[in-house]
């Protein structure tokens, strides 16, 4: 990770490394959180961005602006909370987004 804070390519490689190696026992507890967050704080269903905008005011270079549902602020939230590691608690956050919300295991 960079001085700054930000993380580098370094970091993306050992998070996408880290997904590979991850199952579902590793997961399992934090699949559950984020399922019943969605269920307490929308019953009716989720997606996984919210009140999508684009802004084309530079015709070359788009801006999209999106905010996370309720219930994924909360998630990261619990993440932040119970993973000190930054780089493990990215690779729970896209393999947990990637059950809930790609595979729909928990629909």
């Amino acid at each position: 990770m960079k001085a700054n804070g930000e993380m580098g390519a370094e970091d993306y490689a050992q998070i996408k490394k880290l997904c590979l190696t991850l199952t579902f026992e590793d997961i399992k507890e934090d699949l559950i959180k984020l399922v019943e967050l969605i269920k307490k704080n929308h019953p009716n269903g989720v997606s996984f961005l919210e009140d999508v905008k684009t802004d084309y005011s530079d015709k070359d270079n788009p801006k999209f602006k999106y905010k996370f549902p309720e219930a994924i602020s909360l998630f990261q939230e619990h993440l932040n909370g119970k993973y000190a590691n930054k780089v493990m608690r990215s690779a729970v956050f896209v393999k947990v987004i990637n059950e809930v919300f790609m595979k729909k295991s928990f629909a």
